[in-house]
């Protein structure tokens, strides 16, 4: 990939995102394919922005104050269990779009919210903090999560997936982290390919989650837009409490933004197969943050 190339992708990489949205729904028969590499495909931006984010992805877990860590337990753990007991109470446990809501509220941050809090106005500094404090306590705030919603019958299941997430999520970050570190010295026009790759992982990504979003548009496109309103009222909505809350863009974005694609390689296929239409339509208010949530915050901070 020549410099010129790699430096417009980088630079455009909000619209290479769409333009994946757009792909992945105009040819579904190439995200068909794509779709089994799901898992794969999260390993491997896991490493790539390890590897992007370098010593800064360690040094973050040294800004994390004692609060964080309550805030941590707040949002991957009180939040999600939150959602079980309403749902129970409602009757709607086993629908798609609870295990999903709950899925979403369980994970951590996204790796990018540190340069999606920069670009919005915050430091990005307890972004980063957060980031490593909730990818390491994910694995235990896990656990009674999935054994609850799924019905208090798959303790072991759970534990398993913990495990498997611990695994694999740490292996792919610690071999970014690794070959950064063998690599030495990383030059601006290096950063530059590596977000290049990056966004055009990303955008294969989204490419291959999109038959699950094309099918249920087929058989209802209601549900699709029940699904899709869910997904911002997800997002957005959490931001907004969270910014209310805090006062800080970093929690805010923190809160609102999960990277819910990590149970793609802790749960089987099957568990995760009525979960890709919403994973889908999530990527949308994830991407359009940064459109949507500018005025917000500047305004606020006004």
């Amino acid at each position: 990939m020549g410099d010129a190339l790699a430096m417009l992708i980088a630079r455009q990489a909000r619209w290479v995102l769409v333009a994946g949205l757009v792909a992945g729904i105009a040819f579904p028969s190439v995200a068909a394919v794509l779709t089994p590499w799901l898992r794969w495909m999260v390993l491997a931006i896991l490493a790539l922005t390890a590897f992007r984010i370098g010593p800064g992805l360690v040094a973050g877990l040294g800004r994390v104050a004692g609060r964080d860590l309550s805030l941590v337990l707040g949002l991957q753990l009180v939040l999600p269990l939150l959602v079980i007991a309403v749902a129970g109470i409602a009757g709607v446990s086993g629908h798609p779009l609870t295990l999903s809501l709950v899925l979403m509220l369980a994970a951590p941050s996204i790796m990018s919210a540190p340069a999606l809090c920069q670009m919005l106005g915050g430091t990005g500094a307890r972004a980063m903090g957060l980031l490593v404090l909730g990818s390491i306590a994910l694995p235990v705030t896990v656990v009674p999560v999935l054994w609850l919603a799924f019905g208090g019958a798959g303790f072991v299941e759970a534990v398993r997936a913990a495990l498997l997430l611990a695994l694999i999520v740490g292996g792919a970050v610690g071999a970014g982290l690794v070959l950064r570190h063998l690599s030495g010295a990383v030059g601006a026009r290096a950063l530059v390919r590596v977000d290049a790759a990056n966004a055009l992982l990303l955008a294969v990504f989204v490419v291959a989650l999109m038959p699950a979003v094309a099918a249920t548009w087929s058989e209802s496109p209601v549900r699709l837009l029940s699904w899709l309103g869910a997904a911002f009222a997800a997002n957005i909505g959490v931001q907004l409490v969270a910014w209310r809350w805090s006062g800080s863009v970093d929690v805010a974005v923190v809160a609102g933004n999960r990277n819910m694609s990590l149970f793609l390689v802790a749960l089987d296929p099957v568990t995760m197969a009525p979960v890709l239409a919403f994973l889908g339509c999530y990527q949308i208010p994830m991407f359009l943050t940064p459109l949507l949530m500018a005025r917000v915050y500047q305004k606020e901070r006004g």
